[in-house]
């Protein structure tokens, strides 16, 4: 079973998502306070429903759908989201998810010499790219030293079907 999956966005779908994301993101930028950890920016700790909600949920929900399927689950809830947007020097070092089984990150922008890192893998990441990993799995947002731009999503699966009740 592969426990770490990527799913690439077409690129007619990824080029609108990223200028829809980059208007949300400068949006909230102008109007709450973004400071979070060594992210330049990031909403991380706003609690409300980001306005860029539906609009990511509709380019994950086919990659969570199959992942849950892979694992024999009926459906995945989102749980929370948020952007987090690095520029020179910025990084978030190893951590992982609570309180959820899942996660996943968009690379909304960048290169993959700044791909988010997952302990163990050798996955190079690329923008456009869905990645969906069990969310106690280690993982990193390494030191940059250009401009790149992720979206991360809590979320939890449900409804095994491996048993009959």
């Amino acid at each position: 079973m592969q426990f770490i999956k990527r799913y690439p966005m077409p690129p007619r779908e990824y080029f609108p998502f990223k200028n829809a994301m980059i208007n949300h993101m400068e949006e909230i930028k102008e109007s709450q306070d973004c400071t979070f950890a060594n992210m330049t920016y990031s909403d991380y700790k706003h609690k409300d429903r980001p306005q860029y909600w539906d609009l990511v949920e509709k380019f994950v929900r086919p990659a969570f759908e199959n992942y849950a399927e892979s694992w024999n689950c009926k459906g995945v809830s989102l749980r929370s989201m948020w952007f987090a947007e690095y520029y020179n020097g910025a990084n978030f070092n190893w951590h992982t998810h609570e309180w959820c089984n899942l996660s996943a990150v968009i690379h909304v922008h960048g290169t993959d010499k700044y791909s988010t890192e997952l302990l163990g893998s050798d996955l190079r990441i690329v923008a456009g790219d869905i990645v969906v990993f069990p969310s106690m799995l280690p993982h990193r947002g390494p030191e940059v030293t250009g401009h790149k731009i992720c979206i991360g999503i809590n979320a939890e699966l449900w409804g095994s079907t491996l048993h009959n009740e």
